[in-house]
């Protein structure tokens, strides 16, 4: 057993960037009032937020433990592992809502042009998606299905009665991150990870407040991000071939 590397496994998993930053990160997503935060939950919500906070774990944001560290021969990131989380995470919180089309599609959208981006750099870490050279078709690709992810993403768990608030702030506020990992330009890579960290979540209160004014709006948010999903897959495929 590797010490420091469990360590490290800890503290991405208890604090930063996994849990804590996680739901602080929820809180700018939806200022929850204390006494609607435990609204909805149950034993199979629990299970989807702990699946929530395990896909932090695998977002590389600058200073992280996870990616500061080496693994010594542990298990890297994975991005599929990260989409698979949040997938299994959706279905958990809310798992009486049905999954109509609109509800698909926009899972789709929101996820495929990732691991088309995965496919085009031949491997699954995440950090080496979101560190794409800039000024590229790829970089542009990388941009569109940051986009994709922030438009498609609130249609994939709508808020429902049964749906447990924070648990749904929760799960969005991670797609945010990674999303925004995505759009994050080349330069801030260089800047300390608590300033870039910290500037995340102001941008995750704004694209909340711009998105509860947009409203649900399902199939609007499902062809706006097959759009961009679409620029995103033809713009990696333009730059391989």
């Amino acid at each position: 057993m590797d010490p420091v590397g469990l360590l490290a496994a800890l503290v991405a998993v208890a604090a930063f960037p996994g849990g804590a930053y996680a739901v602080v990160a929820a809180g700018a997503a939806a200022l929850t009032p204390p006494w609607r935060a435990l609204d909805g939950w149950t034993a199979t919500a629990a299970a989807g937020a702990a699946c929530t906070l395990v896909a932090a774990a695998q977002l590389p944001l600058p200073g992280s433990p996870a990616v500061a560290l080496p693994d010594h021969g542990g298990a890297p990131a994975n991005l599929l592992a990260l989409l698979l989380l949040l997938a299994a995470a959706a279905a958990l919180l809310n798992a009486d809502d049905p999954w109509p089309p609109t509800r698909i599609a926009a899972a789709a959208v929101a996820t495929l042009p990732l691991l088309w981006l995965a496919a085009v750099t031949a491997g699954f870490a995440p950090a080496a998606i979101i560190e794409l050279p800039g000024g590229d078709e790829l970089a542009a690709g990388r941009v569109c299905a940051g986009l994709a992810l922030l438009v498609a993403a609130p249609a994939v768990l709508p808020l429902r009665a049964g749906t447990p608030r924070a648990g749904r702030a929760l799960l969005l506020a991670v797609a945010a991150l990674l999303a925004l990992l995505l759009l994050e330009p080349v330069r801030l890579r260089s800047q300390p990870g608590v300033l870039t960290d910290g500037l995340a979540l102001p941008a995750i209160a704004l694209w909340a407040a711009l998105d509860r004014l947009a409203g649900e709006r399902p199939v609007l948010r499902a062809s706006i991000g097959a759009a961009l999903a679409v620029a995103s897959v033809s713009l990696a495929a333009l730059a391989v071939r």
